[in-house]
C-alpha cells in the first residue's frame, strides 16, 4: 500500500486506535509523529513503511476498506 496521509489515517481509524495509541503501535516515541505523518509533514521511513504493512495485513486492511472507509468519513463530514 502506498502509505499516503489518507491511507495512515484511515489505517490508524481502522484499528480503532487514537494517534497516541497508534503511535505505541507502531513504535514511535512522539504521537506528534503520527500527527505530522497524517499532516503530510513527513513521511514514515522505509522500515515502518514495512511495518504498516505488516499492521495493516494482519488487520484485514486493503485498498478496498480503505476505499469504504474513505467514503464513509466523506458522506460523515457532508451531514
Amino acid at each position: 500500500m502506498d502509505w499516503t496521509p489518507e491511507n495512515i489515517k484511515l489505517l490508524r481509524l481502522h484499528l480503532g486506535d487514537t494517534q497516541p495509541a497508534f503511535a505505541r503501535r507502531v513504535g514511535v516515541r512522539r504521537y506528534q509523529t503520527v500527527h505530522e505523518w497524517e499532516a503530510g509533514k513527513i513521511r514514515p521511513s522505509g522500515t515502518t513503511q514495512t511495518l504498516l504493512n505488516m499492521i495493516a495485513n494482519d488487520a484485514g486492511f486493503t485498498e478496498r476498506v480503505a476505499a469504504r472507509l474513505r467514503e464513509k468519513l466523506r458522506r460523515e463530514e457532508g451531514e
